[in-house]
């Protein structure tokens, strides 16, 4: 998985909670990641198993999508993420393309 790694201080995380949600949406893990050679402890955001899993909205996408683009992270993952995510969310309640839609 790719991603951004940032040093940030507590008041940017208490910032980053109430933007992702925490603890309501989304939960925090701590895990090791790899950067040029070095591993690093990092935290990152996780949907509960408890959560319902929908498809991000228009707006949630884009900002995502253009954060990928200018640190040069391929969109791949983000778009298999949300293909999985509407594809459950199909399934679990049956939902059309027009629904869905309404998400992004």
């Amino acid at each position: 998985m790719e991603g951004v790694l940032w040093e940030i201080t507590p008041s940017d995380e208490d910032a980053l909670d109430r933007l992702e949600g925490y603890p309501v949406y989304y939960g925090k893990k701590t895990v090791m990641v790899e950067h040029q050679g070095q591993h690093f402890r990092a935290m990152v955001y996780v949907m509960g198993s408890t959560m319902l899993l929908a498809p991000p909205n228009n707006y949630c996408y884009q900002t995502v999508a253009e954060g990928y683009d200018k640190f040069g992270i391929s969109r791949h993952q983000l778009v298999a993420a949300r293909q999985y995510s509407t594809k459950v969310y199909r399934k679990k309640f049956s939902y059309t393309d027009h629904d869905i839609s309404k998400f992004g």
